[in-house]
């Protein structure tokens, strides 16, 4: 070997020990070109073939020798795959009994890494086979079409290549699969075997990721990836993009984007889960349109209302006229809305159709209108988009729907229903007004008009068609209009587990909000149906921070909904801050949560927003902010319940309150507040993350002790056991504590899946096997 093929061959060697998708080692990133038959076996393998259609007659002793001859000729391991299309339990029996016996894989997870030795997949139609061809292959024409029953959860393609025109190249099937499948072209049956093999040389120079989108524990189909173009997928991934985010309209994910790049321990499948947004999800304009009222969500400004009138409808009820020449009404900009996405949803009864009329316009970015009884969209550049059909008529009640997605897409859906779609150009943000009944152009609107709806998201179909049938849910002052639909018990797992983790074992450190995303898949501390609530005093309104930010008024209102993002940290900061100091500086404010900014911009937003907060809570809740020998702080009225602020009283966390130990009633007590949940799950920044860690130590300082304290009962083990693991689901002593009491209690199904899932959320967190056992 020359002095450079060493220095080469030393070069990968170094690069091949990273595992997954380096040097084209993963089972599931390898190029197999495929025979249907073993007639020529000698001939095809050295041509580059590595998987075989075969019978149990074809596969004889000569076979079975000259196979393992080959193997016996490479000098690097070599992995073959055996379609058996009849008798595979007698392929089976033949491999056993042969030399190759040992080389025959038995274990299904070696897909997921890169062959260490020899092997032999051999893959089987019937139920019996370890790799089963209905469960494991998709089988896919050359353009990208999946054949037979659609196999969302397929590890492995198949391909015929030979059914493909002549001008279809082995590199166009390579970019359909990636580029719009997002799949590998793993099995290849071609005749074209010198082709395939560059194409092969090629892709074992490339770094690939693979990631998939999980919806209530399922594949979600339909996802787009907004790193990838036209890729639309319906279930596990593969790419070259270092950065993925996926979208899918009605849905939100978490993470929302990832850096394979930035990832630390080995990489794997990056799993992102999907929860359906609420329908007043980003919400940002809702007009009943019944009298002149404000927007009923955030920002819930009043708006000028310009000779617009208001009539009974026999079928709508009370609805708004716009009179065609001065009628609109115009919402003012407010930095709080910004327009990536929008949909439009409103009824109509317009009195004409013919020329332009605008039912809502912003400034030059988008303009939802009628024009000549066609739907039309109108983006920067007079880029007007229409339906093409006449789909709204003079004198008839009709829902209409505008929908522009982030990919540039414009959907139109008359009651209901989709009728259209173009691409768009891109939208521009603007700070001019939001106007409803005319636009920048004059374009005036003459008719009725109802129940209009303004998201600054895309609406999913499913989406629009339940606003057509049920309308917006009540939305008014009084309703907040941000919510995290995810279900019961999900929402318990994030945010039983959301909290800030500083903690090391064995060497691994544990960062703020780590664990929460991977926690949520498996089952939560021992928390029942039947369990009670925590009581609340009556009357005096609530601060809750655990388990999810909420601030109820003293009619038990929610009002949550009046902290727009900025207001709310604003208002944390200050609950903290007089926690832990007994108040926060301006200057420190300033710094925290506008940086960069001049002293007197600094100064107009905190006098803005700290008069947005009081505000907000005037005639709600009895908290007041005080500024007072130059600290901010808030003073909370007798009644009010701020649940942290409870558990500091009891057992000090923030503010040092001394180490005296409680009393075990005080403790237990205390306890059955910190397993409410996490200290602000959906919330995130770099000081609440420092919060969060100062608060998850304090809890676990004050409850580990208890592990080993003889005057607790079994039962009241358990309860702390709880309270820790909301705190850090992979405190190990806890665990193992929990299994012994199940144990001994004779609760050996329950010990055992507290063992299973805690080997789960360990590998899933740390990328690696849980060694140890638990006495189960």
């Amino acid at each position: 070997m020359s002095p450079y093929r060493r220095i080469f061959f030393l070069f990968a060697l170094l690069h091949c020990v990273i595992p997954l998708s380096v040097c084209g080692q993963v089972m599931q990133e390898r190029v197999f070109l495929t025979k249907n038959s073993l007639r020529y076996l000698s001939r095809d393998w050295h041509s580059g073939y590595r998987a075989f259609v075969i019978s149990s007659a074809e596969l004889n002793a000569g076979k079975i020798s000259e196979l393992h001859r080959l193997f016996n000729s490479e000098k690097k391991p070599e992995v073959v795959a055996l379609f058996v299309e009849e008798g595979y339990e007698d392929v089976l029996d033949k491999l056993d009994r042969s030399v190759l016996s040992p080389l025959v894989v038995r274990d299904t997870s070696v897909t997921d890494r890169g062959p260490e030795d020899d092997g032999i997949l051999v893959f089987g139609d019937g139920d019996e086979a370890l790799f089963n061809t209905g469960k494991w292959i998709a089988d896919f024409t050359p353009y990208g079409v999946e054949t037979g029953k659609k196999n969302n959860k397929a590890i492995f393609t198949r391909i015929d290549a030979r059914t493909a025109a002549k001008a279809i190249r082995a590199k166009d099937i390579v970019d359909v699969m990636l580029n719009e499948k997002g799949k590998f072209p793993n099995f290849i049956t071609t005749d074209q075997a010198e082709e395939w093999n560059k194409i092969a040389d090629s892709l074992s120079g490339l770094k690939f990721y693979h990631a998939n989108v999980l919806f209530e524990g399922e594949n979600l189909s339909g996802v787009r990836w907004s790193q990838q173009g036209s890729l639309i997928s319906d279930g596990p991934i593969v790419t070259t993009a270092v950065k993925i985010s996926p979208k899918k309209r009605g849905f939100w994910f978490s993470p929302d984007i990832f850096s394979f790049s930035d990832a630390a321990g080995p990489p794997g499948i990056k799993i992102f889960k999907a929860y359906q947004y609420d329908l007043k999800e980003a919400l940002r304009y809702y007009l009943p349109l019944r009298s002149k009222e404000p927007n009923n969500v955030l920002p819930y400004d009043n708006g000028i209302y310009t000779d617009v009138s208001f009539a009974e409808d026999e079928t709508r009820g009370r609805v708004a006229l716009f009179n065609g020449k001065t009628s609109y009404i115009d919402f003012r900009n407010t930095d709080d809305v910004h327009f990536g996405e929008v949909t439009v949803s409103v009824w109509v009864k317009p009195d004409e159709i013919s020329g332009s009329h605008s039912l809502i316009g912003k400034g030059e970015a988008f303009s939802a209108k009628i024009y000549k009884g066609k739907m039309q969209f109108t983006t920067p550049g007079l880029k007007d988009h229409d339906t093409g059909e006449i789909v709204v008529r003079a004198g008839e009640w009709t829902h209409l729907t505008y929908v522009y997605s982030i990919d540039r897409k414009v959907y139109f859906y008359v009651n209901g229903k989709l009728v259209d779609e173009t691409v768009g150009s891109a939208l521009e943000q603007t700070r001019h007004s939001l106007l409803v009944g005319t636009n920048l152009w004059g374009q005036y609107y003459k008719g009725k008009m109802s129940q209009l709806s303004v998201w600054n998201r895309a609406l999913s179909d499913e989406e629009v068609s339940r606003v057509y049938v049920i309308g917006v849910p009540s939305s008014g002052r009084n309703t907040g209009n941000r919510y995290w639909i995810v279900g019961g018990i999900i929402l318990l797992l994030l945010s039983a587990t959301a909290i800030v983790v500083y903690r090391v074992r064995s060497g691994k450190v544990r960062k703020p909000g780590e664990v929460a995303l991977k926690v949520a898949e498996f089952s939560p501390p021992d928390k029942t149906a039947d369990e009670p609530a925590v009581a609340l005093p009556p009357g005096g309104g609530s601060v809750l921070l655990l388990d999810e930010f909420r601030i109820t008024g003293k009619a038990g209102e929610d009002i949550t909904f009046r902290f727009s993002p900025k207001r709310r940290e604003l208002f944390l900061l200050l609950l903290f801050y007089t926690l832990k100091e007994g108040g926060i500086s301006s200057r420190k404010m300033g710094n925290l949560l506008w940086p960069g900014f001049s002293p007197e911009s600094v100064k107009n937003n905190r006098s803005t927003h700290i008069k947005e907060i009081r505000k907000a809570v005037e005639n709600h809740l009895d908290i007041r902010v005080i500024h007072e020998n130059k600290i901010w702080y808030l003073q909370p009225g007798d009644e009010v319940y701020i649940d942290l602020w409870e558990i500091e009283r009891k057992i000090p966390v923030f503010s040092g309150g001394g180490k005296a130990l409680p009393s075990r009633e005080t403790l237990l007590e205390w306890t059955a507040l910190i397993s409410r949940g996490g200290l602000l799950p959906q919330t995130e920044s770099e000081w609440i993350d420092r919060f969060k860690a100062d608060y998850a130590n304090a809890v676990l300082d004050v409850l580990v002790p208890v592990l080993e304290d003889e005057e607790y009962t079994d039962s009241e083990i358990l309860e702390v056991i709880n309270g820790i693991l909301t705190i850090d689901p992979l405190f190990e002593p806890a665990v193992k504590k929990k299994i012994s009491i199940l144990m001994k209690a004779g609760k050996h199904t329950l010990a055992r899946k507290a063992v299973e899932n805690y080997k789960k959320l360990y590998e899933s967190f740390y990328g690696e096997v849980y060694e140890a056992d638990f006495p189960v």
